[in-house]
């Protein structure tokens, strides 16, 4: 096995001299340069960005998926397998690290990370090194250094997060901010710490490839570095850092084919190659390097027939990137270098030297593919689709599910450049099926399946799609239809497995899909989740607020109105009361949830494995199984109800998302229906369908693949979703099956009508002792004219304070908020949270300015008969999510309904100030028709809730900090 390359850390890269003395060391002490601090409140935690799925998600820049390059001819010279013909050398230069031809290497033959490439679960090491600059407000491109800690290792812990080994705090001072720097892997008694703080942009990895004249593919090392933006991260915010590392290295491919079959290559051979550099880990570029040497690669691969042979059979080899013209000029050294093939031709076997290889250059975190032929050809194949090409990505041509057709074009080139016809077959591979046939389903049909190959290389081709057949689906049924769990092994709520005391991301509302036998923990809300650990974000309001607060809460409270300390109940119980019993508060469906037990020793608590942190079973039977809502209480011995969760049965749940872009440019995963949505009769699916479809040229030397798909769709028939007061986490019904509405169960705080503000404090407690109650907010009942002007209605309400479900907010008003932190209050499932205002603001066109009056503005279609909004992704365009007219619950008038059948009320996590939050509005009245956003109302009003991904939301806008 090769011996992995050298690693090692200067602080300076002025002086090369100087490091190659350093080099010769045993071993360097290292100094830490950390920094005390006199109040540190959080300890800094990383999250490294890893690499999905392959070398290919991740690029040099950072970015996934970059335009594709075309193969360029570099070179034609003498030929010697072939007398008298000329050779030619192609290059195609591809953003990130692509392991894989697929025109090439079979899928079978791919091969991802060997070896020491990767360590750990997530495709990533589980040690990288890291430091930090301190400085005020600006980043000093030319004198910051890092003065508050250096080289110090990270590692990936038992519960998956990155901690560093030294316990080091964020200062937690104003107008400081943190930057910083980080690289992986680390190799044992190859590291090395150097003195001399001469350099700004400290520090700088320099690697050594070692043995290079016998390079084992399946054992190198991918250097990987990182480092915050110049902006740096808030001192007061002290968020966990995440950390986007990149390839340092460069990736190098061989295609050998093109009319060379008979040939044996043995070994690939490049002399006098750059096999060392000095990476600045800042800015990314190569300040130094001081040496070269031969580099080899075994391969004894045998080319058969006309079709290109990958000689490294889907893997690359990691090279230092070449020295800039200007450094290597500077430091009086040169860059030419050869490219030798050991090969066997007609029986003789010789070293063949490849022309025009003599000043190839490498960047770091690019593919180099280099093709050998014996023609001056490069067949590419193309399809262009409005803006998409599928050289550059995936390319997925829609249609809706009641049919229709789409155009796109197929492209063919000659030397990756000039356009040219050549001859094609269309092959196709519906989705659930592995084989590859000329003949495309049912469904799906092109205006072409070949072509002569004539014309001047575009072909223009029409894919044209059937109605899709819906199938009548009874969601009641649904949850019948299979098992989850069972009396011995029960179905873990958290982690949507059966497992055996492992504790998952934890909610206030858990989603059960079939019937079964269910378990979940005793845990605070979204205080645990199976990344990030103990959650403390969720209940602990902005860093520096104080108690007495009255607008921002400062942590959040249990059930006797104290701060939350632990996530788990059972550790936050401890001389403040006893855990008794678990019981059923309320379902909406006789006999929907039975066994309700509370267990003491469910679930072992992950900070010490001796201490049991509890749970809670039920069953759902088998016999009574619908769709439905139930909520389940954890009462003390005192009798008072110390928290509740509630559980909702829907095979739909919250996993089907669609993808939003809003007004902001922000991508948000937004649930199809709302939270505690369910059906009362069955409903009309239209189930989405797949077809890849291949175009191959006839040579078989190039293809190129496109998905055809056709969007689900679903008619909903007239259900009823939850209504949630603002910053409350628990649900109440609107109307049973019958249409009915449900009479709720309301009071004041205050029993007695009085206009003293009550506090707000105890009101938290008082909720959570009574989630089955609707909080009447009014401190009196109210005239019609006082319910009429909203500043005089909201003094006469109680105030709530404006972080209740975005713990970490603390601004009065939040309409143009694009992101939020799920609080341990808030209602949605596992992985959701309620969506922050500029997310349902995708409902309106991208590129029009929005008018909340004017339909032509808007994405969606109303449907008359199920009196509810359509509303079309922006992204996808074509997939639907569904907004009923479910009215709302008034906070005042015993919680009646009003405008259901007309309206639909959505609340979003933000505020206008401490008395109104703010909602999403559709009405679709007989004389008015119209889509508000950012619009705000009493917090006490019960509006449904739309759940969205707990992710931040996609986008390329820069970060909100603005410089003076």
């Amino acid at each position: 096995m090769a011996t992995p390359p050298l690693i090692y850390i200067y602080r300076s890269v002025r002086s090369l001299l100087g490091l190659v003395a350093a080099l010769s060391l045993l071993a360097i002490t290292g100094c830490t340069d950390n920094i005390d601090v006199a109040s540190p409140s959080n300890v800094i935690r990383f999250r490294p960005k890893v690499v999905d799925g392959g070398w290919s998600a991740m690029s040099r820049s950072g970015n996934a998926a970059a335009p594709y390059e075309s193969y360029t001819v570099d070179s034609i010279g003498t030929n010697p397998f072939r007398p008298g013909k000329p050779l030619y050398l192609h290059t195609k230069v591809e953003e990130g690290f692509v392991t894989s031809d697929p025109k090439v290497v079979p899928d079978s033959q791919l091969k991802s990370r060997g070896g020491n490439m990767v360590t750990g679960p997530d495709n990533f090491y589980d040690t990288f090194y890291a430091s930090a600059y301190l400085f005020n407000y600006f980043w000093n491109e030319n004198g910051t250094v890092p003065n508050y800690f250096e080289n110090k290792p990270v590692q990936r812990g038992a519960d998956g997060t990155y901690n560093l080994n030294d316990k080091i705090f964020w200062p937690g001072q104003q107008d400081q901010f943190l930057r910083f720097t980080a690289y992986a892997p680390k190799i044992d008694n190859y590291i090395y710490h150097f003195e001399g703080k001469d350099k700004p942009d400290y520090p700088a990895v320099a690697y050594i490839m070692r043995t290079p004249w016998e390079v084992d593919l399946d054992n190198q090392l991918d250097l990987l570095f990182a480092n915050s933006d110049e902006d740096g991260y808030d001192c007061t915010t002290q968020p966990e850092v995440t950390l986007n590392f990149k390839h340092a290295l460069a990736a190098v491919r061989f295609e050998v084919g093109g009319g060379m079959d008979g040939v044996t290559v043995h070994r690939v051979i490049m002399r006098d190659i750059w096999v060392n550099g000095v990476l600045n880990s800042v800015t990314g570029e190569i300040e130094a390097a001081w040496s070269g040497a031969t580099v080899g690669v075994t391969v004894n691969k045998q080319i058969s027939d006309n079709h290109l042979t990958d000689l490294f059979d889907g893997r690359v080899l990691l090279m230092p990137p070449t020295p800039s013209a200007e450094l290597l000029q500077s430091m009086g050294l040169d860059h030419w270098h050869t490219l030798w093939l050991d090969v066997t031709v007609n029986g003789v076997r010789d070293e063949i030297e490849i022309p025009g290889f003599k000043k190839q250059l490498w960047e770091g975190g690019k593919t180099y593919t280099y093709r050998i032929t014996n023609s001056n050809y490069v067949e590419v194949m193309d399809v262009i689709y409005g803006t998409q090409q599928a050289s550059r990505g995936e390319v997925d041509v829609h249609t809706l599910h009641s049919g229709g057709s789409d155009q796109f074009q197929l492209v063919s080139k000659i030397d990756g450049v000039t356009p040219k016809p050549l001859a094609w077959k269309a092959y196709f591979q519906p989705e659930g099926t592995t084989e590859w046939s000329a003949t495309p389903p049912t469904w799906l049909s092109l205006s072409m399946y070949n072509g002569p190959g004539s014309g001047p290389g575009t072909t223009e081709i029409r894919a044209t799609t059937t109605p899709i057949v819906p199938v009548e689906v009874d969601l009641d049924a649904s949850v019948r239809k299979s098992q989850n769990g069972s009396a011995a092994a029960r179905y873990d709520l958290t982690t949507r497995s059966v497992s055996n005391d492992v504790l998952g991301t934890t909610a206030n509302c858990y989603v059960a899909n079939r019937w079964g036998y269910y378990k979940f923990p005793l845990v605070y809300g979204n205080g645990w989740d199976k990344d990030l650990g103990v959650n403390v974000a969720a209940y602990k309001g902005p860093a520096n607020t104080p108690k007495n607060d009255e607008d921002v809460l400062s942590a959040f409270v249990d059930h006797l109105g104290n701060d939350i300390g632990s996530p788990f109940i059972v550790a936050h119980s401890t001389a403040k009361f006893t855990i008794s019993h678990a019981a059923l508060l309320w379902e909406d469906s006789s006999q929907l949830i039975a066994n309700v037990h509370y267990d003491p020793t469910l679930y072992t608590s992950p900070s010490d494995p001796t201490k049991k942190i509890g749970g809670i079973t039920f069953d759902i039977p088998y016999a009574t199984a619908k769709q439905g809502n139930a909520v389940i209480a954890l009462y003390d011995t005192a009798g008072r109800i110390v928290w509740s969760w509630h559980i909702w049965v829907t095979p739909m749940g919250a996993q089907y998302t669609v993808p939003y872009v809003s007004q902001a440019g922000y991508v948000y995963n937004i649930d199809a229906v709302n939270l505690g949505w369910v059906s009362f009769n069955p409903i009309k699916d239209y189930r989405a369908r797949k077809c890849r479809v291949r175009f191959e040229s006839e040579t078989g030397n190039s293809q190129v693949e496109i998905m055809v798909a056709q969007q689900p769709h679903a008619i909903l028939c007239p259900g009823d979703a939850m209504f949630y007061q603002w910053g409350r986490k628990d649900p109440f019904r609107g109307i049973d099956r019958s249409g009915a509405e449900v009479a709720l169960t309301v009071e004041r705080y205050k029993k007695e009508e009085s206009e003293v503000a009550s506090p707000k404090r105890p009101i938290l407690a008082w909720r959570t002792q009574n989630p089955n109650v609707f909080h009447r907010m009014g401190l009196r009942t109210l005239t019609e004219t006082e319910r009429s002007v909203y500043k005089t209605l909201k003094g006469l309400t109680e105030n709530c304070f404006v972080n209740l479900w975005d713990s970490q907010n603390k601004e009065q008003n939040t309409m143009s908020k694009y992101s939020s932190t799920k609080s341990i209050y808030d209602p949605c499932p596992p992985g959701f949270k309620v969506a922050p205002p500029d997310a349902l603001t995708g409902v309106f066109k991208q590129g029009v300015a929005p008018d909340g009056n004017n339909p032509d503005t808007w994405y969606g279609m109303w449907d008359e008969g199920q009196k509810a909004w359509s509303a079309y992704s922006t992204k996808e365009h074509l997939v639907q999510s569904l907004f009923p007219t479910s009215g709302y619950r008034d906070f005042d008038n015993l919680a009646a309904t009003y405008y259901r059948g007309e309206d639909s009320y959505i609340w979003t996590s933000g505020v206008q100030d401490h008395s109104g939050a703010i909602y999403f509005w559709i009405g679709h009245r007989p004389t008015q028709k119209f889509i508000y956003v950012y619009n705000y109302f009493l917090m006490g009003n019960g509006y449904n809730v739309r759940a969205v991904r707990d992710e931040a939301p996609e986008s390329n806008r820069v970060s909100p900090r603005r410089r003076p």
